[in-house]
């Protein structure tokens, strides 16, 4: 009798873990799935407004850095067009400017005297193709192609809602490409740094496979000779909120930006 009650303990035992282990393959081909659907989802999207934040604060010894930079974006793919009015503040000062970016050209407005400079060069205008996907989710999914083996998924009557936290190396990258794409001229400064946490949320709608708010959470520490320097850190935030999903009516460029004065050299604000 002992005999047997063991015998069928040990098989218990192995089937619920034959079960877990299938349950986890299940989850993850279940998070394929998903995540093929969102990516051809947003293939077929027209037009879109997304409002885009990020909050930055990096701290060290010699000074303390706090800006929050808001992009109010809409996008048309016929034609394409990018509208963004970019508004930041840096430590109480604040700059707004206006863009707009098609197939062929870079309208900026020069935020020092409010006049408009455009540029058609490719080498110029690959400093932008950030802003670009940005806009019309590429980045976004790219980032949910990324934590697909890694993420939970939870679900109410409208929405799919995706969770991650970690720091894996593929992860890491794509989500410094999101940064880039909002704000230049940080690159070298997170070079110095490593990720230490990730924390990802997305809300996708269950109707139509789209997302619709994606927010991003990261903490990097500075390491010096293998040890880490505590006075040293930048904790990164990044809140997408799309809205009015093929709705977006026509952007129409301003006369004056169309005629702003025609430039082939880098410019200082992106």
């Amino acid at each position: 009798m002992k005999k047997t009650q063991k015998i069928l303990m040990i098989l218990v035992i192995f089937l619920l873990f034959s079960l877990a282990g299938c349950s986890s393959k299940i989850d993850n081909a279940e998070n394929e799935k998903l995540v093929k659907k969102v990516i051809e989802a947003t293939k077929s999207v027209k037009s879109t407004n997304v409002k885009i934040e990020t909050i930055q604060n990096f701290t060290n010894p010699d000074q303390n850095v706090h800006s929050i930079i808001q992009l109010d974006t809409s996008m048309t793919t016929n034609p394409f067009i990018v509208k963004i009015n970019r508004n930041e503040e840096r430590n109480g000062q604040k700059i707004e400017s206006m863009l707009y970016i098609t197939d062929d050209t870079v309208y900026v407005e020069d935020i020092k005297n409010k006049t408009w400079k455009r540029a058609t060069n490719e080498k110029f205008r690959e400093g932008y193709n950030g802003k670009r996907k940005l806009a019309n989710f590429e980045i976004v999914t790219e980032f949910l192609h990324a934590i697909q083996n890694k993420m939970k998924v939870s679900e109410n009557d409208l929405n799919y809602e995706v969770t991650y936290s970690g720091s894996e190396n593929s992860v890491n990258k794509v989500f410094s490409k999101i940064l880039d794409s909002v704000q230049t001229g940080t690159e070298e400064l997170r070079k110095k740094l490593l990720v230490e946490k990730v924390e990802v949320k997305y809300i996708i709608d269950k109707k139509t496979f789209l997302p619709i708010e994606c927010e991003i959470k990261a903490k990097f520490a500075y390491f010096k000779d293998g040890q880490r320097v505590i006075s040293v850190s930048l904790d990164e935030e990044f809140t997408a909120k799309f809205s009015e999903i093929n709705e977006v009516k026509e952007i129409i460029i301003p006369e004056e930006a169309k005629n702003g004065k025609l430039i082939e050299a880098d410019l200082s604000y992106k």
